[in-house]
């Protein structure tokens, strides 16, 4: 998937167990194992489908689901977008950096 789409964030509102692939950037609050699952290859994804399908561990795939829909409900909504975008808040900084850092006025970009 293309990182930063509209789609993770969808998926994680609807409080399903959503799994995805590995991203360089994960949106803020974002937490492996956590709130997301990720896989690494075809056969994790087929060993972690089959392992969260399980009903003994449906609880945990319950919460993980609900704890992605809390991370996407808190943080990823437009308005809380467009807030990180205009006002560059600080309180998203993340292993990689803001989420959305401020134009570089120091760059030798051309046109």
């Amino acid at each position: 998937h293309w990182e930063g789409h509209s789609r993770l964030h969808e998926a994680l509102v609807s409080g399903a167990l959503v799994m995805s692939d590995p991203q360089t950037y994960w949106p803020h609050g974002t937490i492996e194992n956590e709130n997301i699952v990720v896989y690494n290859s075809r056969a994790d994804l087929e060993f972690k489908i089959l392992y969260y399908l399980d009903p003994e561990n449906e609880e945990e795939r319950m919460k993980i689901g609900q704890r992605g829909r809390e991370v996407a409900l808190t943080h990823h909504r437009q308005w809380q977008q467009a807030e990180r975008l205009f006002l560059n808040d600080m309180k998203y900084r993340n292993g990689y950096g803001l989420a959305n850092k401020p134009w570089d006025t120091n760059t030798d970009f051309v046109f």
